[in-house]
């Protein structure tokens, strides 16, 4: 018996440069309407007026709009683990309290700034298809931070070192999201969410149990 399709699965992602102008102006498209209407408000037709193509442009490459989101959220987490990456030269530092409050700074700043990732955020669980997705982006996102928090804690061994990540990663989305809620960044919850922060990485630090 064949094994189920991914409902999430794109049909197919373009390698030339005018399909992937095409792709990238519907992702845009699709960011806009994500933030204006919310999920379940917003079509594949919307998608295809608001970016000035064929709605069998969307279809090419898209089934469903869950897809069109998910694929929103994997740019969002790639963005976001090359943020760590680049990050992770920062570390060990004597300063690292510091460093980390940038790092989150850094990241609300561009939620902020762009409405539409706050909107994946809701969006991504909206499905047992997205919900499974967003672990997997938070996953990812984790394994990344791995490797500033082993400069940190570099008598922890990889499994605790990637639990550690994955607190801080879900703790960190789910407080951005509450900072942006009102359409601004929220500088009071910022400043607990690094001090929250701060907080457990010193207790980490302290307690290898």
């Amino acid at each position: 018996m064949p094994a189920p399709t991914d409902p999430l699965e794109l049909r197919h992602r373009p390698i030339q440069t005018r399909g992937i102008v095409r792709f990238d102006a519907i992702l845009n498209a699709g960011r806009g309407l994500l933030a204006d209407e919310g999920l379940e408000r917003f079509t594949m037709e919307d998608v295809a007026t608001r970016a000035g193509v064929p709605i069998g442009s969307v279809y090419q490459y898209f089934p469903n709009k869950y897809a069109l989101v998910a694929e929103m959220a994997t740019q969002d987490t790639q963005a976001l683990v090359t943020a760590l990456d680049e990050a992770a030269g920062n570390f060990p530092t004597e300063d690292w309290q510091q460093q980390v409050d940038h790092l989150i700074e850094y990241i609300a700043r561009v939620w902020a700034e762009h409405p539409w990732r706050p909107a994946v955020y809701a969006a991504m669980r909206s499905t047992a298809a997205t919900r499974q997705r967003a672990r997997e982006n938070s996953e990812a996102i984790a394994r990344a931070a791995i490797r500033p928090l082993s400069a940190l804690n570099p008598d922890l061994d990889v499994d605790r070192l990637y639990r550690v990540a994955i607190v801080i990663v879900e703790a960190g989305q789910t407080l951005l999201n509450l900072a942006v809620q009102s359409g601004t960044l929220d500088d009071a919850i910022l400043y607990e969410t690094k001090r929250l922060t701060r907080a457990y990485l010193r207790s980490v630090a302290l307690s290898h149990g």
